[in-house]
């Protein structure tokens, strides 16, 4: 027994049971002399047992009251929490089809084949809101797409019933007004557990405006295509990487490909530039285009060779300017100019160059020729001028002709007969030689380019025949003779009379080298030399499309 505590000789218990039945607790009384508790005692102690009972059921109906109080004070926050979330929601949805994004909503209840839809959707689809509201079936409230989008908007739906999920599409309806407009449609079908299709829901937004801008954004792509393939010059442009964005017709002419989709999203510095004038390699890293693609400078090559698929070069001249778009480059573009027939001008004008300087050295040979002729054959000086200033008249009448179709680029005079020209160019070698020359041939008019090839030519066949052939020898004759076809103009130039013809010559003199190039370059023909013992034949031909040019 603890120290300072009088040992129990008596005691009284009494349990503590709620209204309830249950027992909560035990009231416990002892006392150190025995029998001192009696019935009046029990008595009271039952009586504080109750009260004990009854302050224990209060204190836990208080503690319930209190927990049910706490809980419905936060149900009652919930609520108003999604109350609040609600109309903050219906609220952003109110401003949303105020503003015009969304411009209608729809449920379609797929195995009743009814769907319902706000005032919105029926005003979009020229409906009556009253049935959307009641709800109608589906062909009915597709009775307003465009007949060209039906088909498209039917294949979509269907997808959407067999396999669930996502569906959009976009068309156009007919408003009540009678117009079309373009609408987005924006819905998830929802299949049951057996995979059928259950519900519909959607909403409608308004892309007008946007396929609006679609439009005039493809109509100025096709009129800036329009407007670069009506360009002379050759358009490509390339990517930081080197890869073609985008050209115009006129490249894919120059370059032999058939359409755009050969060349876009392709390096064609391999197919088009591979190799340089000299036809040494062109290594990409030296590519004046991609350099400029990916350093954002500028670039001008005057003279170049570009390659086409079939392996053929041409020559160039091409600017490469830096795409900046926002600050950033994004490529470069390159303007090119096929200087073919530039080149083949400057080739011709040095050409002509030379010839003027073989021109004037033959004058002076047939000049130096026709004095010391009319010397040996005149009497006396009067004589000898006389005859040498009439042959120097004659040399001078084929030169003016021949000048006058050099250095005329577009005549407006009418052609020339080709027997004039025959004649005019051969007097100063037959002079009063009846005998000497002979022709034969139709009527042919001759237009002033073929007039300068054809001169030069007859010219040159006239002045080798003085030096060296037939005209070389008093009894020496030359017979011209044409024929022309629909397919070209036929001229064959025999000798006879003069020195026996050994063989072709052991090179092709400037002349004669000239006289080919002509008639192959300007007159679209060709020259033969048959070398008979009896004298030189000659045979030309010229396109027939070329002699009246």
């Amino acid at each position: 027994m603890p120290k300072g505590h009088l040992p129990v000789r008596s005691y009284l218990s009494v349990p503590v049971v709620s209204r309830s039945g249950e027992v909560v607790g035990g009231l416990f009384f002892g006392h150190p002399e025995t029998e001192r508790f009696t019935e009046h005692h029990e008595f009271l102690m039952d009586g504080i047992a109750n009260q004990a009972a009854t302050a224990i059921d209060n204190a836990r109906l208080y503690q319930t009251a209190q927990r049910e109080i706490e809980v419905r004070r936060n149900t009652e926050r919930e609520l108003l929490k999604t109350q609040n979330d609600l109309e903050a929601a219906q609220e952003r949805i109110k401003l949303a089809l105020e503003a015009g994004a969304i411009i209608g909503t729809w449920i379609w209840y797929v195995p009743e084949d009814i769907i319902t839809a706000d005032e919105r959707f029926a005003r979009a689809f020229g409906l009556d809101p009253a049935r959307c509201h009641d709800g109608l079936p589906l062909k009915d409230a597709t009775l307003s797409i465009h007949v060209d989008d039906v088909a498209r908007v039917e294949a979509a739906i269907n997808t959407s019933l067999m396999r669930g999920g996502r569906y959009s599409e976009e068309y156009r309806v007919r408003h009540a007004d009678g117009n079309y407009r373009w609408v987005e449609a924006n819905g998830r079908c929802q299949l049951d557990a057996e995979g059928q299709p259950l519900r519909f829901p959607g909403v409608l937004i308004d892309i007008e405006q946007r396929k609006q801008v679609e439009i005039n954004l493809k109509r100025r792509e096709a009129d800036l295509a329009l407007l670069l393939d009506a360009t002379a010059d050759g358009f490509y442009a390339v990517d930081t990487e080197g890869k073609t964005t985008r050209c115009n017709a006129t490249f894919l002419r120059m370059l032999g490909f058939t359409s755009e989709a050969d060349v876009v999203g392709k390096e064609l510095h391999d197919i088009i530039h591979h190799s340089h004038v000299d036809g040494s390699h062109y290594p990409p890293e030296q590519c004046p285009i991609y350099r400029v693609a990916q350093s954002g400078d500028l670039a001008h090559v005057d003279d170049e060779v570009f390659f086409r698929t079939d392996g053929t070069s041409f020559h160039v001249e091409y600017w490469v300017r830096p795409v900046i778009w926002e600050g950033e480059l994004q490529g470069a573009v390159c303007n090119i100019v096929d200087i073919s027939e530039r080149k083949r001008a400057e080739n011709a004008r040095q050409l002509l160059l030379q010839e003027l300087n073989h021109r004037i050295k033959n004058l002076f040979s047939i000049t130096n020729g026709m004095i010391q002729m009319t010397a040996r054959n005149s009497t006396d000086v009067k004589q000898m001028a006389n005859a040498l200033s009439g042959r120097l008249m004659s040399l001078a009448r084929a030169h003016d002709l021949i000048a006058t179709s050099i250095t005329t680029k577009s005549s407006t005079a009418g052609p020339s007969r080709l027997r004039t020209l025959v004649e005019t160019v051969m007097e100063p070698h037959v002079g009063s030689r009846s005998a000497a020359l002979k022709m034969s041939g139709p009527e042919v008019s001759i237009g002033p380019s073929a007039m300068t090839s054809l001169a030069l030519i007859l010219h040159e066949l006239a002045t080798n025949a003085a030096k060296y052939g037939a005209l070389s020898d008093p009894n020496g004759s030359v017979s011209v003779m044409w024929e022309m076809s629909d397919e070209a103009l036929t001229l064959s130039w025999k000798e006879a009379g003069g020195p026996k013809v050994a063989g072709a010559p052991d090179r092709e003199g400037f002349g004669s080298q000239l006289a080919r190039l002509s008639a192959k370059g300007q007159l679209g023909g060709a020259i033969e030399y048959i070398w008979e013992p009896a004298g030189v034949e000659i045979l030309l031909t010229v396109a027939a499309d070329r002699v009246g040019r």
